[in-house]
């Protein structure tokens, strides 16, 4: 239990990064409306759904609303190697017509410590860093301070950039006390958007009754918001990422008195999280009034099948924004579809892209059976791809990741294979030798 409360403490930290009053309205509801659904690092836990199983590629198409269908082809691909623990080694996004990156991670017990981001240069054929973020935890595993860093690349070393510190204190118990939170502007070397974050305990509890956050003024700590209720939903599952207050009411400090002004409650069933609403109050009907809802609705497998998140103005009688996902499993429970809308009911537009997940034999990943390579690759539209193989070769197609078949050459020589008029992107080429041998490799189109 104690370790969940260090996560609790820390989702906290990231949220008061935030400065003004967009992060007074959304200080405390964000911290529980965050949920591993989609992953902009390398951990891919949050959709591959109870079978554990590991998708070898995504496609994402957007979605034209006025022709009401898909677009023919992807408007990005990512491709992913993993390491023998199931973690992302290795994620290469590619969009369409010429931007590419790829991203590499490292582990340490299980947790990313870093990750490096590259770019593609054309001129060169190579990949060259950009960007770098780093993490370092204390002796309970719970993330300390956030170092991100940038590439020189005319002195080919890292140059820091800024990093966000949570430094946190513990009692006897292993309890966190407080958590002091700021961020590091390394090139202007000033520390900025100082916050203090201060938890108690009824008794010898493990889960804190009671917060108080500060703000820093340059010379004291105001108290700036008070929790002064929270109430907790005394179970866990897989499907939550920390014990689940069902209920948190916070106050905001008006220079002279404690006002009320939000509080956010969570329905639990079943060790799920149903649904969440975040309240304010509203200072001329006198009432808390709902601006933030999210529901959830599972399969009899536990794997989420779909959300609705609303923000809603007025009430019940209107919203503003809303977000559906719809989830599309396999017989494996694995994940196959991932459809995201988007709209917004006062300006009318829409956003829709739908999600494709690829695995194994499904993405036309074979065993090796043939000792051949391709090259070069990655490889550019002007540039010819060559074989090198100790048989001779009297077959190759080039498939896109969803399986159709693109192009075929036969009786190749050394003059190699053009590939013009193939766009950018993630494919599969398909080799055959004259004894029927076969092998399937991924090929990098710039």
């Amino acid at each position: 239990m104690r370790s969940v409360v260090l996560v609790f403490s820390l989702l906290l930290s990231g949220v008061f990064l935030q400065s003004g009053a967009q992060a007074k309205k959304e200080l405390f509801s964000k911290a529980f409306k965050q949920r591993q659904m989609t992953t902009k690092s390398g951990n891919l836990n949050g959709f591959v759904g109870k079978s554990g199983m590991l998708p070898d590629s995504i496609e994402q198409y957007s979605y034209d609303p006025f022709k009401k269908e898909y677009s023919e082809f992807p408007n990005s691909t990512d491709h992913f190697t993993y390491d023998q623990n199931g973690n992302v080694a290795e994620r290469i996004t590619h969009q369409p017509p010429f931007n590419s990156r790829r991203e590499t991670y490292v582990y340490s017990n299980g947790k990313e410590i870093e990750s490096i981001r590259y770019d593609w240069n054309p001129s060169t054929s190579s990949w060259f860093p950009t960007d770098r973020a780093q993490v370092l935890s204390n002796q309970y595993g719970v993330d300390t301070a956030e170092i991100y860093s940038f590439y020189d690349t005319s002195n080919q070393t890292w140059i820091l950039g800024s990093w966000y510190v949570f430094s946190i204190e513990y009692d006897s118990y292993d309890r966190p006390l407080f958590s002091i939170n700021y961020e590091y502007d390394a090139l202007a070397q000033i520390r900025t958007n100082y916050v203090k974050v201060e938890f108690n305990y009824t008794g010898t509890d493990t889960l804190p009754s009671e917060m108080y956050v500060y703000d820093w003024d340059g010379a004291n700590w105001n108290k700036i918001f008070w929790v002064p209720r929270v109430e907790w939903e005394l179970g866990f599952s897989p499907n939550l990422d920390y014990f689940e207050p069902t209920l948190i009411v916070g106050s905001e400090w008006d220079g002279a008195n404690w006002v009320e002004t939000f509080y956010d409650s969570s329905v639990v069933a079943g060790g799920n999280i149903e649904d969440y609403y975040s309240f304010e109050f509203d200072v001329d009907s006198q009432y808390f009034v709902l601006v933030y809802s999210s529901h959830f609705v599972f399969d009899t497998y536990g794997n989420e099948i779909s959300n609705v998140d609303m923000e809603w103005q007025n009430g019940l009688s209107d919203t503003t924004y809303v977000v559906l996902n719809e989830i599309i499993y396999g017989s494996n429970g694995e994940v196959r579809e991932w459809v995201n809308r988007s709209w917004s009911t006062t300006s009318g537009t829409e956003y829709r892209t739908k999600d494709i997940y690829y695995y194994g034999a499904n993405s036309l990943v074979s065993a090796e059976k043939l000792d051949v390579t391709i090259y070069p690759n990655p490889v550019n539209t002007a540039q010819k791809l060559f074989i090198q193989s100790e048989t001779s070769i009297q077959q190759v197609q080039l498939y896109s990741y969803n399986g159709a078949l693109l192009r075929t050459w036969k009786g190749i020589d050394e003059k190699g294979m053009d590939i013009q008029g193939i766009g950018a992107g993630i494919y599969l080429i398909l080799l055959e030798d004259v004894a029927g041998n076969t092998s399937t490799q991924r090929l990098h189109i710039h």
